[in-house]
């Protein structure tokens, strides 16, 4: 049995699904388990999920404190939930974290001075929630395309109305941000019918099956006039802060629906308002948003956006099928070992899915993420 802790206090774990192991050599089950780092979750919450932990030493916590009995230890930390300010406070208080995991694909609230200039490898979970997210956009476009809100209160009231709704084959996608989550909705809207454009910083080579047309990012305002559905899919940099503004927003059509399911303030929340206000746009869904009011909820017109405070997605299937294969790409690197080789080089970014690859971020786009 293993023993393992939390904040809420300690005891003996069933062996079941390792989810996160040493970021060193591989170890056999007959060494002392003062060898074998504890995994730190950071964590606002308690989440069901963190049973998968129990085969592995561990502690979760929402404060520094909680952790204050492994900092001189070898650790892993895993960043579920929180500020930056508490992914710093904890980070900056081990004297040897050995691996930096983010539940999320975007990692901007990790990058602090300290992690961006340390040695120490920083993964993240890109393509986690990639088709939950591609399914959630598709979603919010038949929401507007049926008015589901109008069917659902119409349900409620019993009151039995015909009006009019829209088909969506044939009508046209733009998706702001070409990534794991970008081709996710493209596969998902393309089936049912619908044009796909794509903007994308970098063109790609070759040819996509799933986009009718690329755009450069100069060609923003241009793709955005033609869209009937803008989907943002984009990562937080000091680029892509509040890179839909007033203007950009001018540009859709009367008739259009943009949908975040990036990061909060690549839209800027004020400029938004005043389109939806203003009917200039015709509604948003957004999974995350810039600012919240009491309570978590943005400040938008509610009868013109569907508000997603907390999409959790299938965590389960998803933490068992895609994280739990982790270890098979961070096992080989040898915390010391690759701390050597990576002085003077470019730091870089491993990814969860697929495991067996290795993603590079440069210096200069830690930089920039990290400038934000």
């Amino acid at each position: 049995m293993r023993q393992h802790a939390t904040a809420f206090g300690r005891g003996r774990a069933p062996r079941g699904t390792v989810l996160l192991v040493a970021v060193g050599s591989a170890r056999c089950c007959g060494e002392s388990m003062r060898n074998e780092p504890t995994v730190l979750v950071v964590s606002q919450e308690n989440d069901p999920q963190f049973s998968l932990l129990n085969s592995v030493p561990h502690i979760v916590g929402h404060e520094p404190v909680a952790f204050a009995s492994a900092a001189s230890e070898p650790v892993v930390i895993l960043a579920w939930s929180g500020e930056k300010s508490l992914m710093r406070d904890v980070f900056t208080m081990c004297a040897d974290v050995r691996w930096v995991h983010s539940r999320s694909a975007g990692v901007d609230n990790l990058l602090f001075p300290e992690l961006v200039a340390s040695d120490v490898p920083l993964v993240n979970g890109r393509g986690v929630f990639s088709q939950s997210l591609g399914e959630f956009a598709l979603a919010t476009i038949l929401y507007f395309a049926k008015d589901l809100r109008r069917m659902i209160r119409n349900q409620t009231a019993g009151v039995w109305e015909q009006f009019d709704v829209e088909e969506i084959a044939g009508q046209t996608v733009g998706i702001v941000g070409y990534g794991d989550i970008g081709r996710a909705v493209a596969r998902h809207v393309r089936a049912m019918g619908m044009t796909v454009l794509a903007n994308k910083r970098h063109l790609p080579q070759s040819t996509d099956p799933m986009v009718d047309r690329f755009y450069e990012t100069g060609e923003l305002r241009e793709m955005l006039a033609r869209c009937d559905y803008v989907v943002l899919a984009l990562p937080l940099t000091a680029e892509t802060r509040h890179l839909i503004g007033d203007a950009e927003l001018a540009s859709m059509k009367p008739t259009a629906v943009v949908i975040n399911v990036g990061r909060g303030p690549v839209i800027d929340q004020a400029a938004m308002v005043r389109a939806l206000t203003a009917k200039r746009i015709k509604g948003a869904g957004l999974d995350v948003f810039e600012q919240a009011r009491a309570g978590g909820r943005p400040d938008v017109p509610v009868g013109q956006c569907i508000v997603v405070t907390a999409l959790r997605g299938p965590y389960r299937r998803m933490v068992e099928s895609r994280y739990a294969r982790v270890p098979r790409t961070v096992s080989s690197i040898h915390p010391r070992r690759a701390a050597r080789e990576r002085r003077g080089q470019e730091p870089r970014i491993l990814t969860a899915a697929p495991a067996h690859e290795a993603s590079r971020l440069s210096a200069s786009q830690r930089r920039r993420q990290h400038a934000t």
